[in-house]
This record gives structure tokens, C-alpha cells and sequence, in this order.
């Protein structure tokens, strides 16, 4: 049996995905290098909160001033419902170059709290913001404070106060001891300098980079490993395709395909598992998790 020749570039095809993901959701990036196209892409993705259902958990240290708490009751219900909470991010969600230092260094979110949605499509901001982490089942409602408390260490004691085991990982060795308990003055300072610090809490324990951390540009080290992972992947991917080429096709043969002589296979994905597609005759197989 003769092979058909198949041209491959899952490369290009992850790229044309990437900005086409990107162009859906309003951001441009015509004029961006591959590698900034990739940041934008998984920044965006991370500032972003998955619109899935999920339950509202309140610390014990919990307050809400009482004139944003018919904003914060619209909000419980837009998370248990699942709806998109873009709306209630900061309008910097616009801006695809922006990094989230709060969300970058501990992982946490802060929600506006008005009570209507004006014509830029954001809710309106006024006073008091929320702190929330996410995770896929739940929202960790830390505390409402003033708009400019991203420093403030309290938000992770109440965090290790209230839900330590969704922080465990990023613990220190109960042997390990802080040399200097850096103010919040400090946090911010170290963070303007792209600076990643641990966090003390009052009982001993001290937690490492809880988002991630920020890579000496700024942009969020989860984001960095998330665009090299991926791009290793797609290229063993690649590779494996290439290598398994026969295989392949005497697969397809098996399944009815009729192979003409030259072929195109893409990558694609369906939520986050990739397959490899042969579009003219609907022929495709998976290739794994991102």
C-alpha cells in the first residue's frame, strides 16, 4: 500500500486558534509578535473566571458595608448561578498587556459591587470591592475592603484562618522561620519591582508565591510555564503524529476513510483535549490534555 503525503504545522494551526480565541472575546492583536499573542492569550484566560456554578462560602471574618450589600446579594447569585462575572472585574480586563499583581502574586480576585451595569458593560464602580478566591466548585468570599488593599497580608490570614487546605500546597516546611515579617508596605513595594515574596501568618506557618508569581517582566510566572508547557506539547504532538504516520492511516483505512494523495492535518481542540484532524474526509484522533 502506497502512504499519502500529509502536511503538518500544529504550530501555526495553535497560533490561528490563539487569535482567533482572543478576536472572539474582543481583543485585537493583529499587530502582536507569537510569543506576545501567547501571554495575552493565557493572561486573559487566567484574569477571567470560568462561568460554572459555584457555591458562595464566607469567611468568619466576612463584613459587608451595608450600602453595597444589595450589590454583593446580585453578585452570590451571579456565581451560583454560573453566569460571566466579567462585568464585575476591573475595566484593566480590557487591556490584554495588563498583569493582575494581586492575582498573580496570592491568587485572589476583587469583584465592584454595584447594583447595575452601566453602557460600558462593567458594573458601576462604587466604594468597597470584594476579595474572593475561586476554585471549580466553590467562591472564598475573604472580606470587602477599600479598593487599594492589595497588599494587605490580613486577606491571606484570613484565607489560612478559614480554608487552609485550599492554600496547603503552597506551605513551607513547618521547620522553615521568615528571617524578616516584611510589612504591607513592603509587599507592595517588592511587588512594583516584579519582586515575589513569602507570605507569615500568625501561627508560624508561611506560604510561598500562592498565584504563582511574577517573572522579572511582570508578566505572571504561571502564565510563562502554561505558554512553554504548551508549546512542548504541541510539538512532541507533532512529532508523534509524524512518526506514527502509517499507523495512522491504516487506521483511518479500517474506519472506511478513502485517502486521496495529499492531506492536511490540523491540530484542534475540543474544550482541553487536543485531536488531530484530516478536515476533507472528517478523519480525526486525539492526542491528549492540554
Amino acid at each position: 500500500m502506497s502512504y499519502p503525503a500529509f502536511h503538518l504545522d500544529f504550530y501555526s494551526d495553535w497560533m490561528a486558534l490563539l487569535k482567533n480565541d482572543l478576536a472572539n472575546i474582543g481583543y485585537s492583536v493583529a499587530d502582536l509578535s507569537d510569543e506576545k499573542v501567547q501571554i495575552a492569550y493565557f493572561n486573559v484566560k487566567k484574569r477571567l473566571i470560568e462561568p460554572i456554578k459555584r457555591n458562595v462560602i464566607k469567611s468568619k471574618e466576612f463584613t459587608c458595608p451595608p450600602e453595597r450589600y444589595a450589590g454583593l446579594q446580585r453578585l452570590e447569585q451571579e456565581i451560583n448561578n454560573g453566569n460571566n462575572l466579567k462585568p464585575y472585574l476591573s475595566k484593566f480586563i480590557l487591556d490584554i498587556h495588563y498583569n493582575d499583581n494581586l492575582l498573580n502574586h496570592w491568587g485572589i480576585y476583587h469583584l465592584h459591587l454595584g447594583e447595575y451595569i452601566e453602557e460600558s458593560g462593567f458594573i458601576k464602580r462604587e466604594g468597597p470591592v470584594l476579595y474572593v478566591r475561586f476554585d471549580k466548585f466553590n467562591a472564598y468570599f475573604i472580606d470587602v475592603r477599600g479598593h487599594n488593599s492589595w497588599s494587605e497580608q490580613s486577606l491571606i490570614q484570613i484565607v489560612h484562618d478559614n480554608w487552609p487546605q485550599t492554600i496547603a500546597e503552597f506551605r513551607y516546611p513547618a521547620s522553615a522561620r521568615l528571617v524578616y515579617q516584611a510589612t504591607d508596605s513592603d509587599v507592595s513595594k517588592l511587588r512594583k519591582a516584579n519582586i515575589n515574596s513569602p507570605v507569615g501568618v500568625n501561627d508560624g506557618t508561611i506560604y510561598g508565591i500562592i498565584g504563582g508569581g511574577a517573572a522579572l517582566n511582570g508578566v505572571g510566572v504561571e502564565i510563562v510555564d502554561l505558554m512553554l508547557n504548551t508549546k512542548a506539547k504541541i510539538k512532541k504532538w507533532q512529532e508523534s503524529v509524524e512518526t506514527n504516520i502509517v499507523s495512522i492511516v491504516n487506521d483511518g483505512v479500517l474506519k472506511g476513510v478513502k485517502f486521496s494523495d495529499i492531506h492536511e492535518i490540523k491540530l484542534d481542540f475540543d474544550n482541553s483535549v487536543a485531536y488531530a484532524v484530516e478536515k476533507n474526509h472528517l478523519f480525526y484522533f486525539e492526542l491528549g490534555m492540554l
